[in-house]
């Protein structure tokens, strides 16, 4: 049985009530972050889609997108492999993808596919 339907601002709300940062403006401005709207429920996890574009001081990298998995238990945020390489239409499929099949047993992506690339709390342990 998969997850009721969180909308983004739900996702943001629990994220901040439980203390994370994920979606503070501050931390939005320093990855030049954006948060898709669409929401992606799965059995475990909730999947939606950041996209991030680095700017250096004589590069502008063109914008890349991330699937992100949001524990609703936890209000944990996690990034699904690969980090900031996918297209906008290649992010929203993944998305779609894992919560349709991670988790229930049926064919497509593996439970290999939706580790994190790094946990929240090594990152905020590094603050």
């Amino acid at each position: 049985m998969s997850l009721q339907r969180r909308g983004i601002a739900e996702i943001k709300a629990a994220n901040a009530e439980h203390g994370f940062h994920f979606f503070d403006s501050s931390t939005k401005r320093f990855f030049r972050s954006r948060v898709l709207s669409a929401t992606f429920p799965g059995e475990r996890d909730v999947y939606f889609v950041t996209s991030e574009q680095f700017v250096g001081s004589e590069y502008i990298a063109p914008r890349k997108y991330t699937v992100r998995a949001f524990n609703p238990e936890t209000a944990d945020i996690r990034t699904v492999k690969p980090f900031n390489e996918l297209t906008r239409y290649r992010a929203l499929r993944i998305a779609r993808d894992l919560a349709q099949t991670v988790g229930t047993g049926r064919a497509g992506f593996s439970e290999e596919a939706a580790k994190p690339v790094v946990e929240i709390s090594e990152i905020e342990e590094g603050q």
